[in-house]
């Protein structure tokens, strides 16, 4: 809750398609991440977060992109600010159960057929 960024350097091949709760927990709390492109995290930044992303796997892609976030702090933490009630919304208890539903429904109405 103290930190201004949260960094979130995760391997793309082992994060692509896996949840980093941690990601959503800095969603719902208002902080803008440092994050590894083309995984996970990278949807719930577009979903309504705010971040600068890792160009490359590299310590020197990660210190730039720290740099780029330290340098537009104030815009990336308003974004972050700005987001947290719909983040809130996408990953609620009543949103998952809604699409539980939803794959409830379809799978009824498959079996009925």
């Amino acid at each position: 809750q103290e930190a201004d960024v949260i960094v979130l350097p995760y391997r793309s091949e082992s994060y692509r398609a896996r949840v980093s709760r941690v990601a959503i927990e800095a969603a719902i709390l208002g902080k803008p991440m440092v994050y590894s492109k083309d995984t996970w995290i990278s949807e719930v930044v577009a979903m309504g977060g705010a971040g600068v992303a890792i160009a490359e796997e590299t310590p020197q892609s990660l210190a730039e992109a720290i740099q780029m976030a330290i340098g537009d702090l104030d815009t990336l933490q308003s974004e972050a600010e700005r987001s947290v009630a719909r983040v809130r919304e996408l990953y609620s208890v009543s949103s998952f159960h809604h699409l539980l539903g939803e794959v409830g429904e379809n799978k009824k109405s498959n079996i009925a057929e």
